[in-house]
C-alpha cells in the first residue's frame, strides 16, 4: 500500500522544563460508581475502560484532569505516565530543545492495515466459494475500509439474513481486529469440516468489518501508541496534533450532538463528534452497509473492559420493550445481552462478561445507530481488563487466549438468529412480488416512535423476541392492513404474509434517494419573502436543547431522514449544530413545489407523505400548509395546516405519517 503519499505532517509537541508536569498525558485507574462516571463522561473524560463489578474506570488524562479529579475528590492510581505525544497542548516551545519522540506502538505483533489488507486478500483467494471482500467506503487520508461477507455461494446476495461485526472504531484498541480476524480464520478454515460452522455459513451473511478507522490505528503502529480518533485535519494547518481528530464512535447520527453529555464539541477533546453528524467518511461507511444489509444483529469490538453493552447506550429508558419480558427492565436488548454475554470466556479463564446498558452515557454511537436503523439486536463488546494490559495487552500472553474466549459468544449468536423469532416475508397476494410494509407487534415499542419495515427487494423482515404470544400488524400502501396473533417457541418458523390489494395502484413513491428524481421539485416560489429556512435537499442535521441526560431533550429539526432505506429528505434550513432560533423559517414563506403527477383517468387518490414541523412555543403563528393544483400552478386549492409539532405517545418528536 501506497501510504507515504497521504500528504500530512505529524506535529510533535516541544516540552519545556517548566511545563513537565503540564505536558504529560497519563493512564489512571479511577474508583467512580454510575453517577460519577456519568459526570466523567459530561466533563469530557477519555474513558479507556471499564471494570463495572468493582466501580472504577481507567481515563487517558493531563495534568488538569488529574486536577479535577482531585477537586471532585475521587480516588485515584496513575498507572503510566508519558510524554504528551500527539495527545497534549505542547505548550511554549523551548529554544533548541528537540521534539518529543514518537511514541510508537511497542507490540509490534498486532496486525497493522498493511498486514490486515494482505489477510483480506490472502483469505478471498483461498475461499473464494464462501468469502467476498467489499471495499465499503476510504478513510479521511485515503486508506480503504475493508468488509469481508462470508457465506455460501458467496459471489451472490443471496435472500439470506445478515450479522454484522467490526472492530477498531478506535485507533488505540488494537486486540479488537485480532477477535475478527480469528473469526474470519476459524470460520474458513472449518467449512466443509465442523458441521456446526458449515450450518452457520450456509445458512447467513457473515460481515466483518476488521477495522473500521485504519488512519487512527496507523498511527498509533507509528506516532502514538494511546490515540483514539480518527486523523480528521480540524485546525486545517497540514498537521496532526492535540486538537485534530475526530471520535468516530461519536458521529453517528442518532442520538448526534451530545444529546446525553457523552460527547465533546472541541476539536481537542478525545470524544470530539466532529463538525455534524455523519460528518467522517468512516463513520458514514458503516451507516450505508448497515442500511443496505439490515442486519439482525450488530457487534462491535472495544477494549477494555468484560462487558457487553446493549442499545440503547444513549438512555435505557428508551430501549425496546416486550411485555412477555418478566421484570422491571423489559428490553429484549438486554435479555439477549445476558444470554451472549454468559457465552464468553474471560481471558484469565472466567465465565461470563458483565451485560449493562452502557459503563457512562455515550451518544452518537454505532450501536443506537443501527438499532434504530433496521432493529438490529445491537451490541459493544469491550474485551480484556487493565490487569491484562488494558486495551493494549502483552500479544504473546494474551492474544489467543482472548479471541479463543470470544469464539463461544460469537458463534452463539450466530445460532441465535435462528431462535425465538417473528419473521418471514411479506408479498403481494395476487402476484406474490416483496412489497415494501410497516411490520409491528403491539407488544414491541419503538423508541422514537419509529416503524420496522421489510426489505423493499425481498419483502424480508426479521423480529428477535422471547417465547411468548404476540399480535403481529402489517400494513403497505394499497392494501389491506394483516394482523393476526402469533405463538413463538424455541425456534424461528418463517412465515408468509400476503397482503390484498384494495384495488389500488400505486401511481407515484419517492423517497429522496435520486438526485434526478429530486431535480423535478422546485425548492422556491416567486412569491417566497422568508429570510432564512429555505427549502434545501440533503441528510437532516439536527437541532435540540436540552439532554436525555436530565430528560429534557426537545428536538427540532430531526436527527435521521424517515426513508427505510436512505438518508435525504427536504427541510427548510439544514446548518449543522445550530440553534432553533439560528436556521429556521423566518418572517415570511417558503415554498416545495412537487413535480407535475398524472392523474388522468384516476379518481380516489391518496396522497400522503413523512412530515416531522416543529413549533417554537414563541412563535405559534408558524404553520404548515399543503396546497393543491389541477391547473399546472396557475391556481391553488389549500387543502390542510398543520399547527401542533408531530409527536409519539412519548412526546418524543419524530416523523409521523400525514394524508389527503
Amino acid at each position: 500500500m501506497a501510504l507515504a503519499s497521504v500528504g500530512r505532517t505529524l506535529q510533535a509537541p516541544v516540552e519545556s522544563e517548566a511545563s513537565v508536569q503540564v505536558n504529560r498525558v497519563h493512564r489512571v485507574i479511577v474508583l467512580a460508581d454510575a453517577k460519577q462516571r456519568e459526570w466523567m463522561a459530561a466533563e469530557g473524560y477519555d474513558i479507556a475502560g471499564h471494570d463495572l463489578r468493582a466501580d472504577r474506570v481507567e481515563v487517558i488524562t493531563d495534568y488538569s484532569g488529574l486536577e479535577r479529579l482531585r477537586e471532585r475528590r475521587l480516588e485515584f492510581n496513575v498507572l503510566e505516565s508519558r510524554p504528551a505525544g500527539l495527545m497534549g497542548d505542547p505548550g511554549p516551545a523551548v529554544a533548541g530543545r528537540p521534539p518529543s519522540t514518537s511514541d510508537p506502538l511497542p507490540d509490534q505483533a498486532y496486525t497493522d492495515p498493511a498486514e490486515l489488507e494482505a489477510f483480506l486478500n490472502q483469505v478471498t483467494a483461498d475461499h473464494p466459494d464462501i468469502a467476498r471482500l467489499e471495499a465499503i467506503g476510504t478513510s479521511v487520508e485515503g486508506r480503504t475500509i475493508w468488509a469481508l461477507m462470508i457465506s455460501d455461494n458467496a459471489a451472490v446476495d443471496e435472500d439470506e439474513l445478515a450479522i454484522l461485526f467490526n472492530s477498531a472504531h478506535h485507533g488505540r484498541e488494537v486486540m479488537t481486529p485480532e477477535v475478527l480476524i480469528d473469526m474470519i480464520d476459524h470460520l474458513t478454515d472449518n467449512y466443509g469440516v465442523d458441521p456446526a460452522i458449515t450450518a452457520r455459513v450456509d445458512a447467513y451473511q457473515i460481515w466483518i468489518v476488521p477495522m473500521v478507522n485504519p488512519d487512527g490505528v496507523e498511527l498509533v503502529f507509528t506516532e502514538d501508541r494511546w490515540w483514539r480518533k480518527n486523523l480528521r485535519d480540524n485546525d486545517g494547518n497540514g498537521g496532526i496534533g492535540w486538537k485534530d481528530g475526530v471520535d468516530v464512535n461519536r458521529n453517528y447520527e442518532w442520538g448526534f450532538g451530545g444529546q446525553c453529555v457523552g460527547s465533546s464539541g472541541s476539536g481537542s477533546a478525545a470524544t470530539y463528534r466532529g463538525a455534524h453528524e455523519s460528518s467522517e467518511p468512516e463513520a458514514a461507511a458503516m451507516i450505508e452497509l448497515g442500511r443496505r444489509l439490515r442486519p439482525v444483529f450488530y457487534v462491535e469490538y472495544h477494549s477494555h473492559g468484560e462487558d457487553v453493552f446493549y442499545a440503547l447506550g444513549c438512555d435505557p429508558t428508551l430501549a425496546r420493550a416486550l411485555s412477555t419480558v418478566v421484570g422491571p427492565d423489559q428490553s429484549i436488548s438486554r435479555v439477549i445481552a445476558e444470554d451472549y454475554a454468559a457465552e464468553i470466556v474471560q481471558a484469565d479463564g472466567g465465565i461470563g462478561f458483565l451485560a449493562s446498558p452502557f459503563g457512562s452515557r455515550v451518544d452518537g454511537i454505532g450501536r443506537d445507530q443501527h438499532a434504530h436503523d433496521s432493529g438490529a439486536i445491537a451490541f459493544v463488546t469491550e474485551i480484556n481488563i487493565d490487569t491484562e494490559g488494558g486495551f493494549q495487552p502483552n500479544y504473546a500472553t494474551w492474544r489467543d487466549a482472548t479471541v479463543q474466549g470470544q469464539r463461544p459468544g460469537w458463534s452463539w449468536l450466530i445460532d441465535r438468529i435462528g431462535g425465538p423469532a417473528i419473521g418471514g416475508h411479506v408479498v403481494d397476494a395476487v402476484s406474490g412480488q416483496p412489497l415494501l410494509a410497516d411490520v409491528t407487534l403491539d407488544e414491541l415499542t419503538r423508541p422514537d416512535g419509529g416503524l420496522l419495515t421489510t426489505i423493499e427487494t425481498t419483502g424480508r423482515f426479521h423480529i428477535i423476541v422471547v417465547p411468548g404470544a404476540y399480535t403481529l400488524r402489517v400494513s403497505a400502501s394499497g392494501y389491506q392492513d394483516a394482523a393476526g396473533p402469533m405463538v413463538v417457541g424455541t425456534t424461528w418458523q418463517p412465515i408468509q404474509v400476503a397482503l390484498q390489494p384494495l384495488g389500488s395502484e400505486r401511481i407515484l413513491y419517492e423517497n429522496f434517494e435520486d438526485p434526478a428524481t429530486v431535480a423535478g421539485w422546485s425548492t422556491s416560489d416567486a412569491n417566497d419573502d422568508a429570510r432564512d429556512g429555505l427549502w434545501e435537499w440533503g441528510d437532516p442535521h439536527a437541532t435540540y436543547s436540552g439532554d436525555l441526560l436530565n430528560q429534557d431533550l426537545v428536538l427540532g429539526t430531526p436527527p435521521l431522514d424517515r426513508s427505510p432505506a436512505g438518508n435525504h429528505a427536504f427541510v427548510t434550513g439544514n446548518e449543522p449544530n445550530e440553534a432553533f432560533d439560528r436556521d429556521d423559517v423566518d418572517d415570511g414563506v417558503v415554498t416545495l413545489t412537487s413535480p407535475a403527477i398524472d392523474l388522468n383517468d384516476r379518481y380516489g387518490v391518496e396522497l400522503s407523505w413523512q412530515l416531522w414541523f416543529y413549533n417554537e412555543p414563541d412563535e405559534p403563528l408558524d404553520v404548515f400548509e399543503v396546497e393543491l393544483s389541477g391547473d399546472g400552478g396557475a391556481t391553488w386549492v389549500p387543502a390542510g395546516v398543520w399547527l401542533d409539532p408531530t409527536s409519539t405517545t412519548d412526546a418524543a418528536q419524530s416523523w409521523v405519517r400525514q394524508q389527503l
